[in-house]
């Protein structure tokens, strides 16, 4: 695959219990973080808003956040939740194969309060092929749960995202992603449906800004 599709997956809609707080950290595809890492200097900033049905929460949740990349081989950021609370995440690239068929692997830390929250920490894959990546990991916060996603491009520059993590309050989630006429700046739309069906479909547009100093 041509280029690059990194996401920054914050998924910032209350109840998403794959993280101890209402949003993720580093980049990733909707809510799984995933083996790509920003390169040198580069910096993504996002703010997202979120909410469920209306008969589950009528309420709306927003969250911004900024990931800086650092020599190619990690990078790190925080979250903020306008509403005083705020966690940091880090990403460290742990192999990365050469050639046709290139398969990373990631680890890292999501969550980490500045006080006293426990933070999540994950181990992920990409495999790259001709029309799309692959993407496979696990995660451990309250327990181990599995993580499984998929993304390709489109034409006119968009693409097209999913992805799932295991365990109780799991949902499946998939992404359009826009690019928009101001350069750096694109558009996601995502949907969440529930795997447990009490509780509600999410929904989620996310405006992301992505620069290298």
């Amino acid at each position: 695959m041509k280029g690059k599709i990194i996401y920054r997956g914050i998924a910032v809609a209350a109840g998403t219990l794959l993280m101890s707080a209402a949003f993720a950290g580093p980049t990733g595809l909707i809510v799984m973080p995933i083996a790509d890492i920003l390169g040198h200097r580069e910096v993504n900033f996002q703010v997202a808003v979120a909410g469920n049905e209306r008969n589950v929460d009528k309420g709306h949740y927003w969250a911004q956040s900024v990931e800086f990349g650092l020599y190619d081989v990690m990078e790190v950021g925080y979250d903020n939740d306008f509403l005083g609370n705020t966690v940091l995440n880090a990403k460290f690239l742990l192999y990365q194969s050469k050639g046709a068929g290139k398969f990373l692997v990631s680890g890292g830390l999501q969550n980490v309060g500045l006080f006293d929250s426990q933070p999540d920490k994950y181990i992920v894959g990409r495999y790259d092929m001709k029309s799309c990546r692959l993407h496979a990991g696990c995660i451990y916060n309250d327990r181990f749960r599995g993580m499984v996603g998929i993304d390709a491009p489109l034409p006119k520059g968009w693409s097209i995202a999913a992805d799932y993590v295991s365990g109780p309050g799991a949902y499946a989630w998939t992404q359009l992603t826009i690019p928009l006429p101001v350069a750096g700046f694109s558009l996601g739309l995502a949907g969440g449906l529930p795997i447990d069906h009490e509780n509600g479909i999410k929904h989620q547009i996310s405006l992301s800004y992505d620069h290298k100093f």
